[in-house]
């Protein structure tokens, strides 16, 4: 697991970023993470765009707002059909 704190603001508004894995096995840690999260970016393998789904459902149900990321390293040619 990865995390970082960014200051927002000098009035003590920050902003903490946690990096989790999204295999089923992290479900518990992620189940914490999200606790009382106000929102998620959700960074897409766009190798493999079947493991981000699992993950966008979880948000979903949970009404957790979710933005998602393609990483210019993946895109756009790993989006093309064969």
């Amino acid at each position: 697991m990865d995390s970082g704190r960014i200051a927002l603001s000098t009035n003590g508004i920050f902003l903490y970023l946690f990096g989790l894995p999204g295999q089923g096995r992290f479900l518990p840690v992620m189940e914490e993470m999200t606790e009382e999260a106000l929102g998620a970016l959700l960074i897409a393998d766009t190798r493999s765009p079947d493991r981000t789904f699992p993950v966008a459902d979880y948000l979903e149900e949970r009404g957790i707002p979710c933005a998602v990321a393609l990483p210019v390293a993946f895109a756009p040619t790993t989006l093309l059909p064969d």
